[in-house]
């Protein structure tokens, strides 16, 4: 059995990770995926987590360095918008993911686009994120 983790140890987490993308990583980086659900806790890029694989050019993925922290129950991580300029065809982007670099196999969460939102993308759209992670107690699912 584990302890719950209470509003306080949820914002310490929070806070923790923060200070370590200010201060370790400089910054985290997001990118776009194909998956149409919720990846598992146990996917991984590139099995579980599908970065997409656009026809056309422009997508890399964008390095956020401006992260700030809301405090309280269920605090949250959250970074500065990024923008995707779409050139060409970009087939089946459904959600985003974050990850450490530039390009590894190091996803830390991910998050599906609400209903409507994903799908094809064509020359001119733009996708714009705002990447966030809520720390919660797991009992709250």
């Amino acid at each position: 059995m584990a302890g719950r983790l209470i509003a306080s140890g949820q914002t310490f987490v929070v806070d923790a990770m923060k200070y370590y993308i200010d201060n370790v990583t400089l910054g985290l980086y997001i990118g776009l995926m194909t998956n149409t659900t919720t990846p598992s806790e146990g996917d991984q890029l590139p099995a579980g987590i599908v970065e997409i694989t656009p026809t056309g050019s422009g997508y890399v993925r964008q390095l956020i360095t401006s992260w700030g922290t809301t405090a309280g129950v269920d605090p949250i991580l959250s970074g500065t918008a990024a923008t995707f300029n779409v050139a060409g065809t970009w087939e089946r982007v459904y959600g985003y993911f974050v990850s450490k670099t530039l390009s590894g196999n190091d996803a830390l969460w991910a998050e599906v686009f609400p209903v409507g939102k994903g799908g094809d993308k064509h020359h001119g759209d733009k996708i714009s994120i705002t990447p966030k992670y809520e720390q919660q107690y797991k009992g709250e699912e």
